[in-house]
């Protein structure tokens, strides 16, 4: 093996280390970046020159190593499942929290639970139903008629201004997520760009797109 080919061996182990020193730098600097997955250099003998063949080996040199890919260290069946778990999660809370607001439309209305007030006015009909020619069946119908319709009535506004508030977050929601998928669009242009040489990485782009679709 000659001189520079020993050299040219020495450059490349050190051209390999100072990218691993550079990856581990790029690491500690994005710590506390939200959505940064830590990444690893990934390393690959350049070639062999055949020396000498024998009987019973041949014998090579090799001329070094070199940096074959830097990867992030996450599990796209991880990243999958998380994915999946996450968006259950979120339509059960959403059930459960619509599912609250209407109970306490219908089961409170300034201390007096709604059905109290049908079951009071049923109460009332059924008197009246009786004795319908008692003048205190029918006022007192009259009375709890009025008291029914008027939780009804502050029922239904209720409702209409939940069904608005809901709708306003639903259109929220949609912005903030076309917002997200005109970056990610954005992102996935940058990652073809950066790497259509197949020298650079674009594994911080790739963080980012992961954090969005999180």
């Amino acid at each position: 093996m000659s001189l520079f080919t020993s050299f040219n061996s020495g450059v490349a182990g050190i051209h390999a280390a100072q990218s691993g020193l550079n990856t581990t730098a790029h690491n500690l600097s994005n710590t506390k970046t939200p959505g940064y997955v830590r990444q690893q250099n990934i390393q690959k003998d350049v070639y062999y020159q055949l020396y000498k063949t024998t009987e019973k080996a041949d014998m090579q040199i090799g001329y070094g190593t070199t940096v074959a890919a830097i990867r992030q260290i996450r599990d796209k069946f991880l990243d999958k499942e998380f994915r999946n778990e996450v968006s259950r999660l979120s339509f059960y809370e959403v059930q459960q929290i619509t599912a609250q607001e209407v109970y306490d439309i219908i089961g409170e209305q300034e201390g007096v639970e709604f059905n109290d007030a049908l079951n009071s006015l049923w109460d009332t009909i059924q008197e009246l139903n009786n004795n319908s020619q008692i003048i205190t069946n029918r006022q007192q119908f009259i009375t709890e008629a009025e008291a029914f319709l008027e939780k009804a009535t502050k029922a239904y506004q209720a409702f209409r201004d939940y069904q608005v508030n809901l709708n306003s977050q639903i259109r929220d929601q949609v912005k903030s997520i076309n917002k997200m998928a005109d970056e990610i669009a954005l992102l996935n242009t940058k990652i073809a760009q950066a790497e259509a040489s197949g020298v650079e990485n674009a594994n911080d782009y790739r963080d980012r797109r992961n954090y969005l679709m999180d």
